[in-house]
């Protein structure tokens, strides 16, 4: 299992002075082309997934792939999910199985922008799930190219280290999720903004950044790098490159030419042949389940169809859940003729999220004599 804590694999590459690559997973052509070019360089990776405020449906379908893949992977991986604003995004972004999320730049009032985000952070920590975020730091901040607004609205570092501080971030983004503009960087303000939050930088377009650019922003504290994958491009480039008598399938060759260049950008920023010190320091990711056994031999199907219901409504809704489930057994001769399993994306998620804890404790209550809950000792760690 190489499904491993975000917030430790970038503390390794912030403490020993190289990035990880980052790469939005838009299809398992992608995700295989990617987890390829890890493996081959022995380098950790983070897989960044589609943003949750917008209702992404497709991503249903593809983070079952995404997480097999990363557990199965020789490497170290971790899936964050990007611009997270909303509670309610926070806990569709766990429940599919990220172990990390960013956040927006926020705009505004500094009281205002602390706490909308000291909700989500803290929402998050007590899933186990690292927050990335910042503060009006993008290209009219830190990287500073195009005309922007006044620079008395740029954050100052005792403003950085002020949200820092309040809200609980763990990583500090330089740029926006999603951003694509030119950039020239402020190397000064850079210097001392690490100086002083002492903590992983991200960055999210360093596409106009050349080779020895890259290398002093690392330097400087950037642990997290985005790799813009230029999708169309590379496919026009294999469409046209391609004949029918090549015998090389599109999807082979557009995979090659995408697990090239995440190679070369693995390579430049430092993270190649890194895996086995990577694994060695970080936690492994593992999902807990939660049994509890019916006791009650004369309870109905009925009877436990309200509860399994009760169950999916409370806790199903809970941060940090990610699934209810229920079983039967087959001859219902059995002492224990029904059961229920709460899936858990995180250990410490029954004992620091006050939400989950609450619904937890209205269930116990629900189904009084007729379950025996299993301890929080007696957890089993699935894979």
């Amino acid at each position: 299992m190489a499904l491993v804590d975000m917030r430790d694999m970038l503390s390794h590459a912030y403490e020993h002075g190289y990035a990880v690559a980052a790469f939005e997973v838009i299809n398992v052509e992608v995700l295989a082309a990617v987890l390829s070019a890890a493996e081959t360089c022995r380098a950790p990776v983070l897989l960044m997934v589609g943003n949750q405020d917008a209702g992404d449906g497709d991503l249903e379908m593809l983070m079952p792939a995404i997480e097999a893949a990363a557990r199965r992977s020789p490497v170290p991986v971790s899936i964050q999910c990007g611009s997270v604003t909303s509670l309610e995004a926070l806990r569709r972004a766990i429940a599919l199985g990220c172990n990390g999320v960013a956040m927006p730049r926020k705009q505004g009032a500094f009281p205002a922008v602390v706490k909308s985000m000291r909700e989500v952070v803290e929402s998050a920590r007590d899933c186990g799930v690292p927050v990335e975020g910042g503060w009006l730091s993008a290209a009219e901040g830190v990287l500073s190219g195009n005309e922007g607004p006044d620079e008395s609205v740029w954050p100052t570092p005792a403003e950085a280290v002020a949200l820092v501080q309040r809200t609980g971030l763990v990583v500090f983004s330089l740029d926006e999720p999603g951003s694509a503009t030119k950039t020239r960087i402020d190397f000064p303000r850079l210097k001392i903004l690490n100086a002083v939050l002492k903590m992983p930088l991200a960055l999210y377009d360093a596409s106009s950044l050349n080779e020895d650019q890259i290398r002093r922003v690392i330097f400087k504290g950037v642990a997290k790098i985005r790799v813009n994958v230029a999708i169309n491009t590379i496919a026009k480039a294999v469409l046209t490159r391609l004949t029918a008598n090549d015998g090389v399938s599109f999807w082979r060759a557009f995979r090659d030419e995408v697990s090239a260049d995440a190679e070369r950008n693995m390579r430049l920023y430092g993270s190649a042949g890194r895996a086995a010190e990577v694994l060695s320091r970080c936690k492994h990711w593992a999902v807990v389940q939660q049994v509890w056994l019916c006791t009650d031999e004369h309870l109905s199907e009925q009877a436990f169809t309200s509860l399994l219901s009760e169950c999916r409504e409370l806790a199903g809704n809970s941060p940090g859940v990610r699934g209810v489930f229920a079983g039967r057994t087959l001859t219902g001769q059995d002492k224990y003729r029904y059961c229920v399993v709460l899936r858990l994306s995180h250990p410490q998620v029954p004992m620091d999220a006050q939400q989950t804890q609450a619904a937890m404790a209205i269930l116990r209550r629900s189904f009084n004599e007729r379950c025996l809950a299993v301890g929080v000792q007696a957890f089993e760690t699935v894979a």
